[in-house]
């Protein structure tokens, strides 16, 4: 099947499925890494602690380290980026050199550049680096509708929603002992 066919020195390593792992003809030295499906991690080279399970799931890693890939193409883009953790169909195809990114959903995505964010949810898309985005946005990446949240709520209504109970909702605060207060409350 053509597994780790070129791995010439990486060990520690567990491949599974056709061409899995298969790297470059003499120059694959990866170590400890974990690939299944298909084509998963097919041109990797050095990259190492790295894991991709689905068909063609990381199948472009050359170099990255740390990377976890789970479900049909996701990272399947990825050169040399690492620490990404992408779970779902479709997830973190955009990304070839970014790292530090967390994008759990199908099809959950960052644009090239973007490093360091996390993005939840079915098509959910992170557009700048250093963010958190929950839930997909209408009209962005292919998302039909946008995602409501709820706090204590099974079934929100609009696009933040908290119980309806009494008492406390929102209170945020900040304190630092030098005089400087600040506050914002919603009760």
């Amino acid at each position: 099947t053509r597994s780790a066919r070129y791995n010439t020195s990486g060990d520690g390593n567990t491949y599974v499925g056709t061409a899995a792992g298969e790297g470059h003809s003499g120059l694959t030295t990866g170590s400890n890494n974990t690939f299944m499906g298909a084509f998963a991690a097919f041109l990797l080279t050095t990259g190492s602690a790295n894991t991709g399970i689905g068909i063609l799931a990381l199948n472009d890693l050359a170099d990255g380290n740390n990377n976890t890939a789970l479900g049909a193409f996701a990272g399947q883009n990825i050169t040399s980026a690492s620490q990404n953790v992408l779970i779902g169909t479709n997830t973190g195809n955009t990304i070839t050199t970014e790292g530090n990114n967390a994008l759990i959903g199908y099809n959950a995505q960052v644009p090239v550049g973007v490093t360091n964010s996390t993005a939840l949810g079915h098509r959910a898309y992170a557009s700048g680096s250093d963010v958190l985005v929950l839930g997909a946005t209408a009209g962005v990446n292919g998302a039909a509708t946008s995602t409501k949240v709820g706090i204590n709520n099974t079934n929100p209504q609009h696009p933040l929603s908290f119980a309806n109970n009494v008492g406390p909702k929102i209170s945020l605060w900040h304190n630092s002992g030098t005089g400087s207060t600040y506050g914002f409350s919603i009760a």
